[in-house]
């Protein structure tokens, strides 16, 4: 029997705690990642540009087991981020979340022809599991990208206020 569900997924700020990462004193300029590069990058004591910034920032990272326990029993779950293939590819592995999302279900807008909040990334992703929007949950952070674009493609969606760690997640599946 087919779940009656799927759960997607943001990453940064909702899986990963990206924003806890960046100095204190750079968040502002950092805008949590969409903010414009070039005066972020110059504001560093060093030499920064986005291989370096990816390279600084997965090394922060650390993988949440029980976190990745709770994914890996999901059977209906896809990921739906912004960013560069690069960069978001490397902070999946850097967070072992490659290790619980299969690869036909992850889904980052610089390898595809939409970012969020366009509906057409969400569509896309649901296709992929075979469930209509209207059966989906989107989890994500940021209320104007994630919000609006989950539900303008007709997605149930669950504002994470903070990164998820496996007792928050199993709340929201338990509501």
């Amino acid at each position: 029997m087919k779940p009656l569900f799927a759960v997607l997924f943001d990453l940064d700020d909702t899986l990963i705690d990206r924003q806890s990462l960046i100095p204190e004193h750079l968040r502002e300029l950092d805008g949590r990642g969409h903010a414009p590069r070039a005066p972020f990058f110059a504001s560093w004591p060093q030499p920064m540009d986005q291989g370096r910034f990816t390279h600084w920032l997965c090394g922060q990272l650390r993988p949440n087991p029980e976190l990745l326990a709770l994914l890996a029993r999901l059977e209906n779950k896809a990921l739906i981020s912004n960013g560069g293939g690069e960069t978001q590819r490397a902070k999946l592995r850097a967070a072992g979340l490659d290790q619980v999302f299969s690869p036909e279900h992850i889904h980052i807008s610089g390898e595809l022809p939409w970012a969020k909040p366009d509906a057409r990334i969400f569509w896309h992703a649901c296709r992929r599991l075979e469930f209509e929007p209207r059966h989906c949950f989107y989890l994500g952070d940021h209320l104007e990208i994630d919000g609006v674009g989950a539900r303008e493609a007709g997605l149930t969606f669950v504002h994470v206020e903070q990164p998820l760690t496996a007792q928050r997640l199993e709340q929201v599946l338990s509501r």
